[in-house]
């Protein structure tokens, strides 16, 4: 099918920039089918086995102009603007991209811009744009000089490219600027995953740089890698303003191995290195701060689509309408020594990978979880280790830390702000009710990437005493300070040991383990199944692994999803870390997700019939379907 249509730029917005834009005709490279003076553009799609879980739109502008599903297209359109700016984006509803051979290519006049396939859950391309529109467009930044560089900005939101010529510390800054701004540095292009929130970014601030709203930020960036680089302005500067790009020399510091305060990424030994013995070497230390809990916390409301990867992520327990509270999370590292992690790898045993945003995690940095009073734990928590960054050092500690090489620096802290994705606890299913948010930080102790213990790991948490309240029809809530607390079952502080599932302290039952053997396994799986044809396995805090009263096939296929991890995943952690057989888990129902069930073929003459299934939008992998009052008969 092909679609004919005018535009004329002018009607949406108009762009103004002082830089000089080399651009080439389409046209003279290909002949198209278009009438002369229309822009030919391909969509090119070759589905895999999966093509119901495929769509796309093209926008132009703010404004779509073609959209489909499994199914290319070609368009021809009038433009008056040379740079009309197009933004092709692709889905996938399950998450896994398309599987080549497949994937898609867009053509312009005949000249292939753009391919690809190995997405997850989208794509985007932008083409045909101004300078700084978007990453794919980002205007190249050169090696700034020791003294500055004054970069002149147009417009209140703008990309850059920058590769720097060798390993060091660079400084990007706005200070003095007078414009309320945002920094973003990322090390790959794809607009599908970036928005106005940190997510995506190894180096990232907002009113954290030390000059107030303006943002500024001292990074270490790799030689010979290209990053991209977004200045944002939150309001005040919507026209032309600057900011500073400034080399600020080699990466310096303690170079001895030996050394307690040895630095991995120092090119330069600046002569600080201690050694055991001396009174300073000491280590890292962690804490949360509760203020910074405290001053933020507040309730929120969001609609959670079929797409979303929060609930993935282990950030929701549920779709639709969600009950949420949110707050910040600020750990500092009150210790003299840096809590070094370093590069995001399989090789790091502090990483897991996580497969729905195709990102590394840090699997110990922070745990949000929820408590009665008594100490009794309401497992609707998570752990959350997105990137670990120095984002502020008020207490005199040097920056150095980015999300491409995570850590924190002495006397530095790392800041999650509320405003971002999953800086929450899921709260929709818990009754109204005075109950204990605890965050901890490296809630499993585990010492640096250098082996590095912290100096003490009894104040990694922070407490807070929250009380529910629905009466007024939506979800209020009141922080008390006046709340008894609970110690764990071996006595312990606000502790993280709790009875097993048959109640004994620190026990080691395991949920699902119908064999009591010690190991959640296949054999499991399949006992899962048996009992449930047989209706002989008794629902036990044991036995129900979604929670939900019953014993179904979900606790079968999460049983069996376990296994899987366990024995037969090829997984990016080499420490073969996952968290598939936490159990127990929360039921979670999919309500965008509808199977449907007919009776196909009977056999009269037998007495029994075919039932067919089909899920037009995911793939099933276990069903459980119970039938009474049967019976087959010919009239």
């Amino acid at each position: 099918m092909k679609k004919f249509l005018s535009f004329d730029k002018s009607s949406f917005f108009a762009l103004t920039f002082s830089i000089v834009l080399l651009t080439f005709s389409y046209s003279s490279l290909a002949q198209t089918s278009c009438a002369d003076g229309q822009l030919e553009i391909i969509i090119e799609i070759i589905a895999d086995n999966y093509p119901q879980e495929i769509s796309w739109e093209l926008n132009v502008g703010a404004v779509e102009i073609a959209a489909g599903a499994s199914e290319g297209d070609t368009i021809c359109i009038g433009v008056d603007e040379e740079l009309p700016c197009f933004m092709f984006e692709i889905h996938d509803s399950y998450g896994d991209g398309i599987f080549e051979p497949g994937g898609y290519w867009i053509y312009v006049d005949g000249v292939e811009i753009a391919s690809g396939g190995n997405y997850s859950y989208g794509d985007v391309v932008s083409f045909d744009c101004a300078p700084g529109t978007s990453c794919n467009d980002g205007v190249e930044l050169t090696m700034p000089s020791e003294i500055g560089d004054v970069i002149s900005q147009s417009g209140s939101s703008f990309w850059y490219t920058f590769t720097p010529e060798i390993n060091g510390m660079y400084d990007f800054s706005s200070c003095g600027s007078g414009c309320d701004t945002k920094l973003y540095v990322y090390e790959y292009c794809n607009m599908s995953n970036f928005d106005d929130s940190n997510i995506g970014t190894i180096y990232y601030d907002d009113n954290q740089g030390g000059c107030g709203e303006e943002a500024s930020q001292t990074m270490l960036l790799e030689g010979g890698v290209t990053y991209w680089v977004r200045w944002y302005s939150v309001d005040g500067c919507t026209g032309d303003w600057n900011w500073t790009h400034t080399f600020v020399g080699p990466p310096a510091g303690c170079m001895d191995e030996e050394a307690c305060n040895y630095n991995p990424q120092a090119e330069i030994d600046n002569g600080s290195c201690i050694y055991p013995g001396d009174p300073d070497c000491t280590g890292p230390d962690l804490v949360v701060v509760t203020e910074a809990i405290l001053n933020s916390i507040h309730t929120d409301l969001m609609q959670v689509t079929e797409s979303d990867c929060y609930i993935g992520e282990g950030c929701l327990n549920g779709y639709g309408s969600r009950e949420l509270i949110r707050f910040t999370t600020h750990i500092k590292n009150i210790g003299d020594i840096d809590y070094f992690i370093g590069q995001p790898s399989g090789s790091n045993f502090q990483f897991e990978f996580a497969d729905c945003h195709n990102h590394w995690h840090h699997k110990g940095y922070a745990k949000y979880d929820l408590f009665e009073l008594d100490g009794t734990y309401i497992p609707i928590g998570f752990k959350n280790g997105f990137c670990v960054m120095d984002l502020e050092c008020g207490d005199g500690g040097t920056g150095q830390y980015g999300c491409s090489n995570m850590g924190i620096s002495a006397h530095c802290g790392d800041i999650y702000s509320s405003g971002l994705s999953c800086q929450w606890i899921d709260v929709t299913d818990v009754a109204d009710g005075t109950y204990f948010l605890i965050v901890r930080a490296n809630w499993d102790f585990i010492p640096d990437a250098l082996g590095r213990e912290e100096m003490d790991y009894t104040n990694n948490y922070a407490s807070v005493c929250l009380n529910l309240d629905r009466s007024m029809g939506s979800l209020a809530i009141e922080v008390y300070t006046d709340c008894e607390p609970f110690y764990d079952c071996e006595g312990t502080l606000f502790g993280q040991v709790s009875p097993d599932c048959n109640g004994d302290c620190n026990g080691v039952a395991l949920v699902g383990d119908l064999d009591l053997n010690g190991a959640q396994e296949y054999t499991d799986a399949v006992s899962y199944v048996e009992g449930i044809l047989g209706n002989d396995i008794d629902v036990a805090a044991c036995t129900d692994i979604d929670q939900d009263g019953d014993i179904t096939v979900s606790d079968a296929a999460l049983m069996s999803r376990c296994q899987y991890w366990n024995e037969a995943h090829t997984h990016p952690d080499s420490s073969g870390y996952h968290d598939k057989c936490n159990f127990p888990v929360n039921e979670i129902i999919n309500i965008y997700d509808t199977t449907h069930f007919k009776i196909g073929d009977i056999n009269w003459d037998q007495g029994f019939l075919d039932v067919h299934i089909l899920n037009p939008n995911n793939r099933v992998v276990g069903y459980q379907l119970d039938f009474s009052g049967i019976e087959i008969s010919q009239a």
